[in-house]
């Protein structure tokens, strides 16, 4: 019987939920309450989320038991302890009254990557329950609840990620116990980091890293904080010093505050003492080391990770530092600092794996160092090349870019790590060939040799079958040499191949069939012939621009061609634009500007939905601009053609930034539908026939605008100003009107602003390609200093205003002053009147300057001659007068720059200013006589006042007789003297001859 019992009660258990899954959580072992699962249904309506991402709420329904749903976990007793809802597509706010706040059992609640919006509900503190709260990546914006401490079981708090905002107040947490781990970085979080949050003795991480905090870090309480292994305050605005206490957090294991505004001398020696510490990150601080740099190592120290890039550390690298750890030291960042060398005895361990020593002054010769960086310094590999490298290292990274390395490659190098060494960087240097013999390893992927004196003929790379970039570019080699053998039958594949800008010649090797490239650049070099279609099919960036390559392009692009860039610019090429092209579905950028090709442009390139940049410059072209071209481009360049027609009508979503159409024959007037490229930069229009008024429409994002040499009019009244204008040039027009209907003052790009300059870019388009990145720069033509120049790259800083050959009358405003960043200025060969302001001396960056063909009065300012950068000054035929002012450069300037001004005088010209009896009348703009006011108010003074001693002579009878009793009294004087005068020259005479007869 007790028998049959006992199987009884093991059958039962066996068929028990609990022992059939010994693993089931709560919810297998209750159904969901009735109450909690209409508030997560409610919750469900609530919330507005994708239902074709949702991997959760899509699923939830009245018919299955709620502690079964995904997201969900229950209790023994059926309530809601468990809502996980990341990754939902969620979008939308969280009201205050939400079913969510009311499941009052919930003690982990995750949110995290979702779309919300608008601020945290103060609700969320109802959830009293709470252990763990996810909020990272949810995108809640404003304040976080000040009521955030009534969540006192609290263990697991991340808020990162969001755009929360306002300070972090004492009542965040004062009243956390239990909490271990809290996450706030990456906000807007600002003041002062309270001393509260140091206060809880459970704590172990705290990352506040990303936000824009400042201040002072206060010291820790006197609590037990001891828990704590994670302090992150990176990234904010942080000031010294930095506290004490961090020393005495002897669990810490990692530290961060890099990017911060600490300036004091740092005392390294105190945290290589922390047994734990693994991970001390102090870049881009002021920070320099504290007492001498023979300091004993705590050999018990487990570091392996430590950043002091971009602080104010001088000296030598002290040996005391290899000894970190006893060898466990595998990243060391000394970069961007004051070194001067390292300091002997030095063992670099074989621990070591990234050494970065770059922005230093590291002189002389490097021994075997097991580096990862060694960039920008002023190194050289002088004395012997044989030394041998350290076959036990595991050295995967060497960069010793940017240095003044010179000679040949050591063979020693390629030996570094034993066959590890993965990258290899020494561009930038005077390095002037490869040592022999060399084996280059089969290891390496990334080999980076730019901008050196590498030449004769290139290396063989038989052994890089499949490196991620080999780039040779900027050196001199002239001959191609043996890249592969001609058994080799292996394909070749390479992310980035580069050697532009060499001097190589001749036709293009059969090597580059046997490849496959996502990056081929042979551009800048002297290659001819013909282009091997081969290039088209194993290529997905091809660059040959610059070169001397001839003949026909293709026309057999097959319809899987995967080209995403195609530059063929400044070569021999002739034919039509094949139509093939249409076939490359991927392409982004297409130059094959600055050939000989004829034809139309093609209609079919419109197929070409991914297509970007299109520059057909600088041929034979002709026919008009098909409509369909300007939907999807960000850059078109058709200038120097035989285009005709009217500019076409662009789209509502236009997202042009670049459009030049210059030196063609187009007519008719500027679409006003150019309002939508909101986004345009630049547009040139320069050379054609167009005509109308100023095009007022164009979009405030307008940084250069070129309408010279066409058919405008009209006044330049638009009611609206471009703040990011640097370049303006409507030159050769009829426009008329008042210049000071510009806006002037509101050209803030033209005006010297640190801040606003900071924010500028030069105008050049970088995108993305598949492993690796291309750029094309904006160009413009303009006349500069009288010759026509072209401007390759567009610089922030180059700011110019092209007004002449026009109408325009009125004088120079003074808000020109303003344009103190201004570097041409050219109102020249127009009507313009009144004198030059003194405001023109505040553009102190003005290289030319030309106000000459106007009819200007007065004198030159004398402020103008401290105008030192001036090297065009023209103010010849107006009607200016007076001295040329003296100063360090004025004079230097030819006397033709002054002449066809009747009054004016000095150096440089040879027209005395000294002023004679009969001096030229002054004439007025008008041709009439100036009059000489002073010379007129003198004369009338005269006129008045011997007229009134007139009258009052012959009417006033008592002064007549004073005044003749006046003049007889003087003249009886006078009289008298001369008798006197006479008797004492005769007595003399009469004493003279008695002597003479003595």
């Amino acid at each position: 019987m007790a028998v049959s019992l006992l199987l009884q009660l093991l059958f039962i258990v066996l068929l028990s939920p609990t022992f059939a899954e010994p693993n089931a959580t709560h919810a297998q072992t209750q159904h969901c309450l009735e109450n909690e699962k209409s508030l997560l249904l409610e919750l469900k309506n609530e919330l507005v989320f994708d239902s074709s991402y949702s991997t959760i709420l899509v699923h939830w329904n009245q018919k299955d038991d709620c502690c079964f749903w995904e997201g969900v976990e229950c209790d023994g007793a059926g309530h809601v302890i468990g809502l996980r809802l990341y990754y939902e597509g969620i979008s939308g706010g969280l009201n205050e009254s939400s079913s969510l706040f009311r499941l009052n059992y919930l003690e982990e609640l995750s949110l995290a990557d979702n779309l919300f919006s608008g601020s945290l509900p103060h609700n969320i503190t109802n959830l009293e329950r709470l252990s763990s709260l996810d909020l990272s990546s949810c995108r809640f914006s404003g304040a976080i609840p000040s009521m955030l401490g009534n969540l006192t079981q609290l263990v697991h708090l991340e808020m990162s990620s969001n755009f929360f905002t306002g300070s972090i107040s004492s009542g965040h947490f004062e009243d956390f116990s239990k909490v271990e781990f809290i996450d706030l970085s990456y906000n807007l979080l600002s003041g002062s980091i309270p001393i509260s949050i140091f206060n809880i003795p459970s704590l172990g991480f705290i990352d506040l890293q990303h936000n824009q905090l400042i201040g002072k870090v206060d010291e820790f309480a006197s609590v037990n904080i001891s828990q704590l292994y994670k302090l992150d305050l990176s990234s904010n605005r942080l000031e010294s010093p930095i506290p004490n206490s961090f020393i005495k957090l002897q669990g810490l294991n990692s530290l961060g505050l890099s990017d911060n505004l600490f300036n004091d001398s740092f005392q390294l020696d105190k945290y290589l003492s922390l047994p734990k510490l693994r991970d001390l990150s102090l870049s881009n601080n002021n920070l320099s080391l504290s007492g001498s740099h023979s300091f004993p190592v705590n050999q018990s120290s487990s570091l392996e990770f430590l950043d002091l890039s971009d602080n104010l550390i001088a000296g030598e690298i002290p040996s005391w530092i290899w000894e970190i750890g006893n060898g466990s030291l595998n990243y060391l960042d000394l970069s961007c600092n004051m070194l001067v060398g390292l300091q002997k005895p030095y063992h670099i361990p074989n621990s070591l794996r990234h050494l970065d020593l770059h922005s230093n002054q590291l002189p002389g010769q490097f021994p075997n160092l097991e580096v990862r960086s060694l960039s920008n310094n002023n190194l050289s590999l002088s004395g012997s090349h044989s030394f041998p490298a350290s076959q036990s290292s595991g050295l995967e990274f060497l960069d010793l870019s940017d240095n003044m390395i010179a000679g040949e490659i050591p063979s020693w190098i390629w030996e570094i790590g034993n066959g590890s060494l993965c990258y290899m960087n020494l561009s930038c240097n005077m390095l002037v060939g490869l040592q022999k013999p060399y084996h280059i390893p089969t290891s390496l992927e990334y080999l980076d040799l730019h901008s050196n004196q590498l030449r004769g003929e290139f290396p063989s790379l038989l052994q890089l079958k499949y490196a991620t970039k080999v780039d040779f570019s900027n050196n001199h080699f002239d001959q191609f040499g043996i890249l592969v053998t001609g058994n080799d039958s292996a394909l070749f594949g390479y992310s980035e191949f580069s050697l532009r800008n060499n001097s190589l010649s001749g036709s293009i090797p059969t090597f580059f069939c046997k490849a496959t490239f996502l990056v081929l650049d042979l551009s800048v070099n002297y290659l001819s012939g013909s282009i091997p279609h081969c290039l088209f099919e194993n290529t997905f960036s091809l660059n040959l621009g610059r070169n001397n390559i001839s003949g026909w392009i293709p026309d057999n692009f097959s319809r899987n061609c995967e080209l995403m860039l195609l530059d063929l610019h400044d070569n021999n090429l002739v034919g039509d634009v094949p139509l093939s092209l249409a076939n490359c579905s991927l392409l982004t950028v297409l130059n094959l500007s600055n050939n000989k090709l004829s034809g139309t442009v093609p209609t079919s390139l419109c197929k070409i939905s991914d297509l970007w940049i299109l520059d057909l410059s600088a041929n034979n072209l002709n026919g008009n601009i098909p409509r369909c071209l300007v939907q999807h481009l960000l850059a078109l360049n058709l200038g120097r053609n035989n285009i005709t027609g009217r500019v076409p009508n662009f789209t509502a979503d236009c997202g042009l930034q670049y459009l030049d159409l210059n030196n063609n024959k187009l007519t008719g007037e500027v679409p006003l539908s150019l309002e939508n490229c909101q986004r345009l930069e630049v547009m040139n229009v320069g050379g054609n026939q167009l005509d109308g008024t100023f095009p007022c429409m164009l979009p405030l994002s307008l940084r250069v605008l070129v309408l010279r040499a066409n058919r405008f009019h009209g006044e330049l009244r638009c009611h609206k100003s471009w703040p990011n204008l640097q370049i303006i040039d409507i030159a050769n027009n009829n426009f008329s009107g008042n210049v000071d209907s510009l806006s002037f003052s509101d050209w803030r790009q033209m005006m010297r602003d640190t801040v606003t300059k900071l924010s500028y870019r030069n105008l050049a388009f970088t995108f993305p390609l598949v492993n690796s990145s291309a750029d094309y720069s904006e160009r413009v033509s303009l006349i500069i200093k009288g010759a026509e120049r072209n401007l390759v790259k567009i610089w922030p800083d180059f700011t110019s205003i092209d007004l002449s050959c026009n109408n325009f009358q009125g004088g120079i405003p003074d808000s020109m002053g303003k344009l103190n960043a201004l570097y041409l200025l050219n109102l020249s060969h127009n009507s313009l009147t009144g004198t030059i302001p003194k405001s023109l001396s505040n553009l102190t960056g003005l290289g030319s300057l030309d106000l000459s063909a106007n009819q200007l009065t007065g004198k030159i300012p004398k402020e103008i001659a401290g105008l030192t950068f001036l090297q065009v000054l023209n103010v010849s035929h107006n009607k200016l007068v007076g001295e040329i002012p003296t100063g360090p450069q004025i004079q230097t300037f030819p006397g033709d720059c002054f002449e066809g001004n009747i009054g004016l005088c000095g150096l440089p010209l040879n027209i005395s200013c000294i002023k004679t009896l009969a001096s030229p009348p002054n004439v007025k703009s008008d041709g009439t006589t100036e009059i000489e006011w002073d010379y007129v108010f003198a004369a009338a003074g005269y006129v008045v006042g011997f007229g009134s001693f007139l009258w009052v002579l012959i009417f006033r009878r008592s002064f007549r007789e004073r005044y003749f009793e006046k003049i007889e009294d003087v003249f009886e004087k006078i009289v008298n003297l001369r008798k006197k005068k006479k008797r004492k020259d005769g007595g003399r005479r009469v004493v003279g001859s008695q002597v003479r007869r003595q």
